[in-house]
């Protein structure tokens, strides 16, 4: 499996991850009554229509998945770059048809967001296409309008996949869920 991750923070040029104390501690003082208020039911819907619009007219499939704070087993050694790669994974984002997933991954403690996109998208589509919408979402969650920080994101994903990995011959439909993953 061959992927790139891109990632944003209000430091853009913040790409390496290493142990961190200090991070474990911000992910065990987040309160996660935030993102239920950020994401209310109308959001969580708003999102999932933005993805199925999103995924018309080619066969890239679009995995949100929102998270409120690392995992406390995970935090220390690992940051949002390295849990956007695990996901990729494990939710199977990697395993379509034609190599056509990308996870849309955003982590309101550290307003991070990540790009992580498949190798068939990779092969057509330039790394600083991903970053440019990274900085676009994460400057939505900086302004705290974070609904419309996601559906725009989502939105662009989707005009990249159409300009860029337009392959309408497949039969596999709609394989990834279209409702946002909050963990």
């Amino acid at each position: 499996m061959v992927t790139d991750v891109l990632q944003t923070k209000l430091d853009p040029n913040h790409a390496v991850e290493t142990t961190s104390f200090v991070r474990w501690l911000k992910q065990l003082f987040y309160f996660r009554w935030q993102e239920r208020h950020q994401f209310d039911a109308a959001a969580r819907s708003a999102i999932e229509q933005a993805v199925k619009a999103a995924e018309a007219g080619h066969a890239g499939e679009i995995k949100v998945v929102i998270e409120g704070h690392l995992p406390l087993n995970t935090a220390l050694f690992q940051g949002a770059t390295g849990r956007a790669r695990d996901l990729f994974a494990s939710l199977g984002v990697w395993d379509t048809e034609l190599n056509s997933g990308v996870l849309l991954y955003i982590n309101l403690c550290e307003h991070r967001v990540e790009i992580v996109a498949d190798r068939g998208i990779n092969a057509k589509i330039a790394p600083d296409r991903w970053l440019t919408i990274c900085e676009r979402i994460t400057a939505k969650l900086g302004d705290n309008k974070h609904e419309h920080g996601v559906v725009l994101g989502i939105e662009l994903i989707g005009h990249t996949l159409l300009e860029f990995y337009t392959v309408l011959d497949s039969e596999a439909g709609n394989e990834l869920s279209d409702a946002a993953l909050f963990l």
